[in-house]
Order: C-alpha cells, then sequence, then structure tokens
C-alpha cells in the first residue's frame, strides 16, 4: 500500500465496499468538507432572499 499502485487499490476497496467503515471514514473525509461548503453557501442564499443581512465583510460589523 505505500507505492503509488497501493493508492489505486485502496481507493479500488473504497468505492467496492468491501470494508464498509474504511469506505465511510475516506468518503467522509473526502467528500464532506466540499459538501459542508455547499451547504454553507445555499444556507447563506436562503437566509439572504429571507432578508437576513450577514455582515461577512469585517468593516461592516465595526
Amino acid at each position: 500500500m505505500k507505492t503509488f499502485s497501493g493508492i489505486f487499490e485502496m481507493w479500488a476497496m473504497v468505492f467496492k465496499f468491501e470494508y464498509k467503515k474504511l469506505s465511510f471514514i475516506m468518503l467522509t473525509a473526502t467528500y464532506g468538507g466540499a459538501l459542508m461548503i455547499v451547504a454553507i453557501f445555499v444556507l447563506t442564499l436562503w437566509g439572504q432572499s429571507k432578508g437576513c443581512v450577514f455582515p461577512i465583510n469585517d468593516r461592516a460589523m465595526r
């Protein structure tokens, strides 16, 4: 597993779901951050459409 081809072997095991815990951990670590960014972006846009003001700029908070 310490070689370049070992990386592909590990990801093949992840996507085949041979080891469910490994698959869950790897997929959560890989795609979890991206999903959180999308969720925050969607919630921010939804909140702004409802009239909420989010002071993103530091100068706007003073």
